[in-house]
């Protein structure tokens, strides 16, 4: 099997590993995003609360703030 790591986060990186699949004729390919829980929202960066709970409406409003 053939694999690329790129960051999760990156558009450009993605796309680019994924323009490539597959990476070696007659090989599965294998794209390894790495990423960050919560990423761009302090309150929920790096916590693994986020994993499986959904923010109420105040912490929504937050989050959709520290987005824009």
């Amino acid at each position: 099997m053939e694999h690329r790591r790129v960051n999760g986060h990156d558009i450009e990186e993605l796309t680019n590993a994924f323009d490539r699949v597959p990476f070696s004729r007659g090989k599965p390919s294998c794209v390894i995003a790495h990423t960050v829980k919560g990423k761009g929202v302090c309150f929920m960066e790096n916590d693994l609360l986020w994993h499986y709970r959904c923010p109420d409406p105040e912490e929504f409003e937050k989050a959709i703030c520290e987005l824009d």
